[in-house]
């Protein structure tokens, strides 16, 4: 349940990254500015994304099984698509904004969730 668990919180996050440094409060708290670098296809894909490798980690938890393999490639759509979209550079995080602004966070997160679902596919044991 633990990996499942993980692996749907990172779901959670990758679907909300196209809004992470829009929080207002936070913002005008640390003096962060508010900006809004994925918008339009590219936003309906990553939210789409999450949302399904959100569902899909609870279906798992569900069936009290582990299956990591498809976390892997999602991250690395996202990892391709973030790349193209950035005009073929790596998204760098952006000057006084929260969390590098909104594609690096979902650029470390898609990382992050294919790098997790790796070690849940491959060195995590399989549960009884």
């Amino acid at each position: 349940m633990g990996p499942n668990l993980l692996l749907a919180l990172l779901s959670l996050l990758l679907a909300g990254s196209p809004y992470i440094s829009q929080i207002e409060p936070i913002n005008d708290y640390f003096q962060f500015r508010s900006v809004g670098n994925i918008r339009g296809g590219f936003e309906v894909f990553i939210i789409t994304i999450g949302a399904g490798g959100f569902l899909f980690a609870l279906f798992n938890m569900f069936l009290k099984k582990k299956n990591g393999s498809p976390y892997l490639a999602l991250g690395a759509l996202v990892l391709v698509t973030a790349f193209f979209y950035n005009e073929e550079h790596v998204p760098l995080p952006l000057n006084n904004t929260l969390f590098g602004g909104e594609l690096f966070f979902a650029f470390v997160v898609s990382f992050v969730l294919g790098v997790t679902g790796l070690v849940v596919e491959w060195l995590v044991e399989k549960p009884h």
